[in-house]
């Protein structure tokens, strides 16, 4: 079984240990490949989550009942919601409800641009395309090195022989 190893300071597993917690070391890369990809999809939650946190942290503490949770939780609980009713959170929900047709211009706008945007990359790639066509790079020996493969390039290798890699960490 081939093996990839993953370095401790790469920006792929510190983003994996902030958005899962610092104890995530899986040993196989096609699920690391996936979680690192989810990550990317939930990671506005996560910070969400966690200035949620951080503000009830910075809150005056709450005698909370006797419940089935700890305190400490029931403490985070009571201060989220508490910063919640208090950023205007209701009042927030209520003014989303009245002006959601702004709302969906607004969105409806924002893909235009982000559209306009891509049309933009587009032609620019078109535009080196024809300067490539007419100058053409002269073309050099190859200077082999060291190949270190990227987690793209892993995953594609791995999805076509039907094998993923374990991973060593260093």
């Amino acid at each position: 079984m081939k093996q990839v190893t993953i370095g401790e300071n790469s920006w792929h597993l510190k983003f994996n240990k902030w958005t899962y917690g610092k104890y995530y070391q899986p040993r196989n890369f096609c699920p690391y490949f996936w979680k690192t990809l989810l990550a990317f999809v939930i990671s506005p939650l996560v910070a969400l989550g966690k200035s949620l946190v951080y503000i009830a942290d910075r809150m005056p503490s709450y005698d909370a009942p006797d419940w089935s949770i700890s305190d400490n939780t029931a403490d985070k609980i009571v201060r989220g919601l508490k910063a919640f009713v208090m950023s205007g959170g209701t009042i927030g929900l209520g003014l989303l409800g009245i002006f959601m047709p702004m709302a969906i211009l607004i969105i409806l706008g924002v893909a235009g641009v982000v559209g306009g945007i891509i049309g933009v990359l587009f032609l620019i790639a078109w535009i080196w395309d024809i300067y490539r066509e007419r100058h053409p790079k002269e073309i050099k020996p190859k200077v082999y090195k060291e190949h270190v493969p990227n987690m793209t390039v892993t995953k594609a290798r791995s999805f076509y022989h039907k094998r993923c890699p374990m991973i060593v960490y260093n």
